[in-house]
């Protein structure tokens, strides 16, 4: 796939698994307190999936005490297939590992704009 700037993008499909990530990520007080605020919407092996999966896509990136590199990544998914709750903890993770800045793109319609501005927890 080629962008306006006549770059190439290359997508790749990936199954949750270990195999392919750089480092490996915690849960730490973050990622915790953010599943707790899931309640019973996550049964234990849901919960144990999600923080599996979200290790996985967040070891995948450059680590935040690595040299300075650029690793692009994309996830999609179905409607109601759980991304805004993958996001979230995401976000929730990359914070208790140390990055500095987390910035999330929710969508290109105002409902998806409100609805993934709801759901995540801005903390300085």
């Amino acid at each position: 796939m080629s962008t306006t700037d006549g770059s190439t993008v290359t997508v790749q499909l990936s199954q949750p698994e270990t195999s392919g990530t750089n480092w490996q990520p915690i849960e730490g007080q973050e990622t915790t307190e953010l599943l707790k605020h899931f309640g019973n919407k996550l049964d234990a092996d849901a919960r144990q999936s999600l923080v599996e999966s979200t290790a996985n896509i967040l070891g995948r990136c450059v680590p935040p005490s690595g040299a300075d590199e650029s690793n692009t990544g994309l996830v999609v998914g179905y409607v109601q297939s759980g991304k805004t709750m993958s996001f979230t903890t995401l976000a929730a993770m990359a914070a208790d590992n140390g990055y500095p800045l987390i910035i999330v793109i929710t969508g290109t319609t105002d409902l998806l704009f409100n609805q993934g501005s709801v759901r995540v927890i801005v903390k300085t």
